[in-house]
């Protein structure tokens, strides 16, 4: 049975993406892969993105 969950939209996976793709540019691959991890790193707190 298919829950409503089971699949992201198209205009989530944008909206997704553009966020990951401006974390990138901020931070580089290494601050999002911390965030997606859960990280408490200094600088993951510093600009607020564990919120």
């Amino acid at each position: 049975m298919k829950s409503k969950f089971d699949r992201l939209s198209d205009e989530e996976i944008k909206v997704i993406l553009r966020a990951a793709d401006e974390i990138i540019a901020k931070g580089g691959r290494t601050l999002l892969a911390k965030i997606l991890k859960g990280s408490r790193a200094k600088k993951v707190l510093q600009l607020e993105l564990d919120k």
